[in-house]
């Protein structure tokens, strides 16, 4: 799973999707919105230290990351590159501002959905998952006249529905459906193979190149997860976050970045305790448990480039990949956190908040590095605790359907709460961080909760807040900061994990979704925080610098 912090659609949207799926000549909005204010922040990273044979080896995996990031450009709605190119020939400050826009948000639409520029849709349609001049009714029906098997490939998460000739729809592959600009992707990860001396490198691309081009990728997903070297490379489709009508589809993205080997040092034994971990987890003895794959690789990285989902309104801040079960029980998973985007967000965004919510014991002791393993740890939790539904083989999030997308966010950021707690008292984290557990929770959420909730990371961490706010465990003073009673939050997320956990082992879908109901608001406790804080600052539009100095862009 990656920390999408994005313009995915919220989970209200999701249960309440009768949104008709709209053509770009469908009712345009008579009126957009203002353009989202922007701040460009530069994102550089030192490659010199690479060897040559690694830096050739980037240009064609940016060239190919690009490819990725055009792909998804056309799932969020095939209108955009019409949209990009009149902006490109406009050559005026407006039209490059509306440019930076469209290339920022991935389409015409701001993170709640709305159209910023005229004469396309005025909310965000489904994508390119479903036929453009369909309903989620109309699909439902369709899949109900299917056999299992045909109903199953229809919601497999590669495959696209179009219109069909002999029948309402035809289910298509995504190999078949992209397979322009997935040729264009797998012939520069081919070529970057060729270029690269490191073994598992060349493996992943080579696999990962016919993995694109025929939409198995088991083999290409255990090879990501064995990954050795100075370059992460993070290319296909994963996230189902932007299907809101089944929660079922994935979107492609890419992710370019170096190992930081110091920040990668610091935390480097907590791989060799995540079987431990899965064995004291807070649940239910039949929840937890489950056997892990040996190999878990935990990086701190340096991000050069984001693309696709992983840049759409923001900059991914990490992952905990691949997301298929049978890797997760072969090999384990691998977890990336982006330390130098984590590092801007801390500077502009996080540290102001800090400053104005937090009393001055607990502003005091919180640093850079909590948040970065907070962070890391919720991506590290994507795969512990139940992944079926109890006594079947039916994936939770499968069961789950549109909910499934943020009970797992929430699932992992319950997990990795207590999980963080575990580590530091076992003695495999500092245990300066038991001051500010909860600190570098709290930042981060405020933050997402001020940009909306209409991201899967917000709407997860601010179910967490609100259970926390609920039960005591954090509370306002009398000049509006918190305070945080850390034995109540301790007992508070421990209850919260077996209550909600326990009803995704189920695959209760109906429970669920009331508890999403109570707990994703912002509630008049968060209303009066964030009015004391004021409006959010500007969004800030990462300028991948090192990135286009070896592989320009044209736009």
């Amino acid at each position: 799973m990656s920390d999408v912090k994005k313009t995915g659609r919220s989970w209200g949207r999701g249960i309440a999707s009768a949104l008709l799926c709209l053509a770009a000549t469908a009712e345009a909005a008579a009126e957009p919105s203002p353009l989202p204010a922007l701040k460009s922040v530069a994102v550089e990273v030192d490659i010199t230290g690479l060897p040559a044979s690694e830096q050739a080896a980037l240009v064609p995996i940016l060239r190919a990351a690009r490819h990725i990031d055009a792909l998804y450009m056309r799932q969020v709605w095939p209108g955009t590159p019409a949209l990009i190119r009149e902006r490109q020939s406009a050559q005026t400050s407006a039209a490059q501002a509306q440019l930076e826009a469209l290339n920022f948000f991935k389409g015409p639409w701001d993170p709640t959905g709305t159209a910023f520029i005229g004469g396309v849709p005025s909310e965000r349609p489904i994508g390119d998952f479903y036929p453009s001049d369909t309903t989620k009714h109309d699909i439902e029906i369709w899949l109900g006249t299917l056999s299992e098997p045909a109903r199953k490939r229809a919601l497999d998460s590669f495959t696209a529905i179009e219109r069909g000739q002999n029948g309402p729809f035809e289910v298509v592959s995504y190999a078949r459906h992209y397979k322009d600009a997935l040729t264009e992707a797998a012939g520069a990860l081919r070529e970057a193979a060729m270029l690269t001396h490191e073994a598992t490198l060349r493996n992943y691309l080579t696999l990962r190149a016919r993995a694109l081009l025929d939409d198995n990728y088991y083999a290409s997903d255990v090879a990501f997860v064995g990954l050795k070297g100075p370059i992460d490379v993070v290319v296909g489709p994963y996230e189902v976050y932007d299907d809101a009508w089944f929660g079922a589809k994935t979107a492609y993205e890419a992710s370019i970045a170096l190992v930081n080997e110091p920040a990668t040092h610091r935390i480097a034994q907590i791989s060799s305790h995540l079987q431990e971990l899965e064995d004291h987890l807070p649940l239910s003895a039949e929840l937890r448990g489950r056997k892990r794959g040996a190999a878990a690789p935990i990086l701190v990285l340096d991000a050069i480039y984001h693309g696709g989902l992983a840049g759409a309104g923001g900059a991914a801040a990490g992952y905990g990949l691949p997301n298929d079960l049978r890797v997760l029980d072969a090999v384990g998973a691998r977890t990336g956190t982006y330390s130098n985007i984590l590092k801007l967000r801390y500077d502009s965004t996080f540290r102001p908040i800090a400053d104005a919510v937090l009393t001055d014991a607990d502003r005091s002791t919180l640093r850079f590095e909590d948040i970065l393993d907070e962070v890391m740890l919720v991506r590290t939790f994507d795969s512990f605790g139940p992944q079926f539904v109890t006594g079947t083989k039916q994936p939770i999030a499968e069961a789950l359907r549109e909910s499934g997308g943020v009970a797992g966010q929430i699932r992992s950021m319950l997990l990795s709460l207590w999980g963080h707690r575990y580590l530091i008292e076992h003695g495999y984290l500092d245990r300066r961080e038991t001051a500010s557990l909860y600190s570098a929770f709290l930042i981060p959420a405020l933050a997402r909760a001020r940009g909306g909730l209409a991201s899967t990371p917000s709407q997860g961490s601010t179910y967490v807040l609100n259970h926390l706010l609920e039960a005591g465990a954090i509370s306002a003073s009398a000049d509006g900061r918190f305070k945080i009673n850390r034995a109540a939050a301790d007992a508070d997320i421990a209850r919260a994990a077996m209550e909600f956990i326990s009803l995704m082992a189920k695959g209760d879908a109906t429970s669920v979704k009331s508890l999403l109901q109570h707990y994703v608001v912002v509630t008049p406790a968060i209303h009066d925080v964030l009015a004391r804080l004021g409006p959010a600052p500007p969004l800030q539009r990462p300028v991948y610098r090192t990135a286009d100095r070896l592989s320009p862009t044209d736009h």
